[in-house]
């Protein structure tokens, strides 16, 4: 407060925060000084509500009503973007700048007590659902699940809130613990706290969500997220120590083990993201919470894809099971599903984009029976059938132009000088 330069101190925004229970506080009024900390700040325990760099702290309750009040600005903004017009515009918009991209940091924070909660977080991935059903028609749950997957393992990358929520939760307090413990020791050093009391709270958190988080993965990832949560937390540590002592080494964030095992037999790693590739000389990947969350998501998605391969096998879906397969292959390319801007190549006309993506998801396209107009067969819903169908003519005029190329190869100048 600067009373001479006409500054006044706002005291709801100043704020005092106890780590102690309503009992203890009545107990230490006096000693503590409560009264005249009043008078200059809003002075609250742990317990109590607070919002602090746009996420709301405290009771599960009051975590829960501000991710109700982001699903409702994420149903108008929803509605909103619906006036672009066109459904593949309005699709890259949804997938990068809607959905749990809105509401991450709150995860960062809350998200083991907002999966054990539940009921609004599935309400969230509800609406998610919805905006997918009306851009993409005819999916199926298999074809929700797939597009839960990341793009590389096949996917759209629209991941719901219940997916990721512990992955943020889990990558936010391994970036952050070794800060949060020097701070911790400066607090005890002042004589503010009992030593080890914060220090068990912040450890007990982190065995928390960390449990939670392998609870889901089946024991092959579940392996792999163990040794790669060893490393973030080493590199972590390591990254804060080289920080406070003004060091200039940059230490490299550790990689987690994603190729996709299926049936005992390793397949082919994916492409790695652009994020993910090795670090240049000189540069390092840093020890991020996004990082982290990143590569724990791809674990994720390792045990997903073992569950809806388990799932198309037992329906028989062959031709979705052959597809995804073929879509993983590190040799594929997903930049379609993103490409909207002309000046950098032709963009797919909105028919066609609709019609691709929901081939890639095995969603049904077609409801009346219809026949194929080649060989007169019943085709199937999700049109399948188009994609092996050629009677022996039907290929008369590709052999003729490969004919055509390899008689004019023949006779060029450079063929008879070899």
């Amino acid at each position: 407060m600067n009373g001479p330069a006409g500054a006044a101190r706002n005291v709801k925004k100043t704020e005092v925060i106890f780590f102690a229970s309503s009992h203890q506080m009545q107990e230490h009024e006096v000693a503590w000084h409560l009264e005249d900390l009043r008078s200059l700040a809003c002075v609250k325990t742990t317990d109590e509500s607070s919002l602090t760099l746009g996420v709301v702290t405290g009771a599960i309750e009051e975590c829960s009503a501000q991710l109700a009040q982001k699903l409702e600005v994420n149903k108008a903004m929803h509605q909103k973007i619906r006036i672009c017009g066109d459904t593949q515009i309005e699709h890259v918009l949804a997938r990068l700048c809607l959905g749990t991209n809105k509401v991450n940091h709150i995860l960062r924070v809350h998200g083991l007590g907002l999966w054990q909660e539940g009921h609004t977080i599935k309400k969230f991935d509800e609406c998610q659902k919805s905006t997918l059903d009306r851009l993409v028609p005819g999916l199926s749950e298999q074809g929700h699940q797939q597009a839960a997957l990341g793009a590389k393992v096949g996917g759209l990358g629209w991941r719901p809130a219940v997916d990721i929520a512990l992955a943020a939760n889990l990558g936010a307090l391994i970036s952050a613990a070794p800060k949060i413990s020097a701070m911790i020791s400066a607090v005890v050093r002042a004589g503010l706290v009992t030593e080890g009391v914060l220090e068990n709270c912040l450890q007990l958190k982190i065995l928390s969500v960390k449990a939670a988080f392998l609870s889901q993965l089946s024991e092959s990832e579940r392996n792999k997220a163990e040794n790669f949560i060893d490393k973030s937390i080493e590199a972590a540590t390591a990254a804060w120590c080289a920080m406070s002592l003004g060091s200039t080494r940059s230490i490299s964030a550790p990689l987690a083990d994603t190729i996709f095992e299926e049936s005992g037999v390793a397949a082919v790693a994916p492409q790695l993201d652009i994020e993910a590739a090795p670090p240049e000389e000189g540069t390092a990947r840093k020890v991020t919470s996004l990082h982290v969350q990143r590569e724990l998501s791809k674990l994720q998605d390792c045990t997903n894809l073992r569950t809806l391969d388990a799932a198309l096998s037992s329906t028989c879906n062959w031709s979705q099971l052959k597809r995804l397969k073929e879509l993983r292959h590190p040799e594929t390319s997903h930049a379609w599903l993103w490409h909207i801007n002309p000046r950098e190549g032709s963009v797919m006309t909105e028919i066609d984009y609709v019609a691709a993506v929901q081939k890639r998801l095995g969603a049904k396209i077609i409801d009346a029976e219809c026949q194929c107009r080649i060989c007169g067969e019943i085709l199937d819903s999700c049109l399948s059938h188009s994609e092996c169908c050629a009677l022996a003519d039907a290929t008369r005029g590709h052999y003729a132009v490969v004919r055509a190329v390899v008689d004019g190869m023949r006779g060029s100048p450079q063929s008879r000088g070899a």
